[in-house]
């Protein structure tokens, strides 16, 4: 998928008859999943399980969002619970059979069918990624996102179909391209609503002398968009372009910054891939948690209010005060007991106690979450699992991701990373 400068003369923008009206929900293509097999240890389902849906839905519908490839439905399902009361939703990048190897709009169904109650915004450069028929499904093509005029036309079909100018989630899934990318955050973060998410998608490998590198290797967290492949990447229907330069400073990250925004970067692979995302929440107010060692807050102040934790353990005795203050009307402990009803383990790689979690990562309810903070590594090594060393085969069972909330060092002072994991 390409989101890039083209010129198109005088076609004039159209959403094919939107006029805009909303079809009928469940007119075309509305599917539901079903159930999964209960869990053969009988442990019930936790405060956050949702029954993996969203991942049944990517891989049903052919999304590379699922697990066949980049896996965002490892995060993607924590962030679009039913307690975040999501309206309408963009995304960048729809796709073409050309560019992707199977019809637009795979993750747009993925999106409909998970939210039956919001309208999917689709938007893509390329005039042959419409899709028409489809139920709360709206696609806005011929559209360069890198353009600031675009960034008003999306917001214009935004108010007519909702009567607001701001939606609650944009995702950019289209140019993979750092340089664009910092250029479509310039055009398009104003539209997200207060309290809403910002999601980048697959910042493309650092390009080094002998191989591919991480994205993430040395990299700042308020400069992302760097390492810019000054070559073309999806040339299909002459849409690709080579970028100007290989860096942009974003004026909305040094505004994040500055307005104390929560914000964190997120790798679901163990090898240096695109599989990648930034994730910022537009707004700091009604935080969770107070500043923390490592960051470690901006994760949790943005995963966090939309579930509804009921049982925490703080493995370490300084953990367990910071977790009570933050979510009051859960019960948060030190100790374990031989249910697996807890909906939270937070623990951390120093002093070893990250060995006691994952001893007792069958105590967590179906879908509840493991934090292991204090990792010590730069992604310049990759981002595998074996320092947990026998351990590893057992996260891999589960659904993990890295979160990075701190600048990516190689010294010795190696930022410390967060394991993030859910248990199925």
């Amino acid at each position: 998928m390409r989101i890039c400068f083209f010129v198109l003369g005088f076609v004039q923008f159209r959403i094919s008859s939107l006029a805009l009206k909303l079809q009928q929900a469940g007119a075309t293509g509305e599917r539901s999943v079903p159930a999964r097999v209960p869990d053969p240890k009988n442990c019930l389902p936790g405060a956050f399980y949702n029954d993996f849906q969203l991942e049944r839905l990517f891989d049903d519908h052919g999304s590379d969002k699922g697990h066949k490839k980049h896996q965002y439905y490892k995060l993607y399902s924590l962030l679009t619970t039913p307690s975040r009361r999501v309206k309408a939703m963009v995304e960048i990048g729809i796709g073409t059979r050309t560019v992707m190897g199977y019809p637009p709009g795979a993750s747009l169904r993925s999106w409909r069918d998970l939210l039956p109650k919001s309208l999917i915004f689709g938007v893509d450069i390329d005039p042959k990624a419409n899709v028409e028929g489809e139920s709360r499904i709206y696609t806005l093509t011929g559209m360069d996102t890198t353009d600031v005029s675009s960034g008003q036309r999306l917001e214009d079909d935004i108010f007519q179909a909702t009567g607001t100018r701001t939606v609650d989630i944009i995702i950019d899934d289209g140019a993979h391209d750092p340089v664009l990318q910092g250029k479509t955050m310039h055009t398009l973060f104003g539209k997200v609503k207060q309290g809403g998410l910002y999601i980048v998608e697959d910042l493309l490998w650092k390009y080094g002398k002998s191989q591919f590198g991480h994205h993430f290797c040395n990299m700042e967290v308020y400069n992302p968009f760097v390492f810019g492949t000054m070559s073309s990447r999806d040339a299909g229907d002459g849409l690709a372009v080579i970028p100007a330069s290989t860096n942009f400073t974003s004026p909305e990250l040094q505004y994040i910054k500055n307005q104390g925004y929560p914000l964190f970067y997120a790798t679901m692979h163990e090898e240096s891939t695109e599989s990648n995302m930034l994730v910022v929440s537009k707004g700091a107010s009604h935080l969770l948690f107070e500043p923390l060692p490592g960051d470690y807050d901006s994760l949790y102040n943005i995963l966090l209010p939309g579930l509804n934790a009921r049982r925490v353990v703080a493995v370490l005795p300084n953990q367990v005060d910071v977790w009570r203050r933050a979510l009051p009307s859960a019960t948060v402990t030190q100790s374990f007991d031989d249910d697996c009803d807890i909906d939270i383990i937070v623990s951390s790689m120093k002093g070893n106690v990250h060995h006691q979690a994952l001893r007792n990562l069958e105590k967590l309810s179906r879908g509840g979450l493991l934090f292991i903070e204090d990792a010590q590594f730069s992604f310049c090594e990759g981002s595998s699992l074996k320092l947990f060393g026998a351990d590893r085969e057992k996260i891999l069972k589960h659904d993990w991701f890295w979160a990075m909330t701190q600048n990516d060092k190689t010294d010795g002072a190696a930022s410390g990373k967060l394991l993030v994991l859910r248990r199925k």
